[in-house]
């Protein structure tokens, strides 16, 4: 709840007017719920083990290796996760674009 709380006192940070919040479950486990900050209904959780990728000016979700990972910490994720799932949000709702297997990177 804590988590929540503070970060709906932040600015949005992905698709304009949505808040991406992380929770850690564990480790290696990140939980992410995406809050509308205009209605404060939280519309989707996702879970990663190595992060997701996002910005504030786009619609797109990234579930895989996180952009902010060093090279070394690229090549593990790459080796290690199950593939890279891609997401939007439309009218609230959280949309699978495409999932990728992994493949041996």
């Amino acid at each position: 709840k804590t988590r929540l709380r503070k970060g709906f006192l932040e600015p949005a940070n992905f698709s304009n007017h949505y808040k991406i919040i992380m929770h850690g479950c564990g480790s290696p486990c990140q939980v992410y719920w995406i809050v509308d900050l205009e209605t404060g209904k939280i519309i989707a959780e996702i879970s990663s083990s190595f992060g997701i990728s996002y910005r504030r000016e786009s619609s797109l979700i990234i579930r895989g290796c996180a952009d902010s990972m060093k090279d070394e910490e690229l090549s593990y994720c790459y080796r290690m996760q199950d593939g890279i799932t891609l997401y939007t949000v439309q009218d609230d709702k959280l949309i699978v674009l495409k999932s990728i297997p992994q493949m041996n990177w």
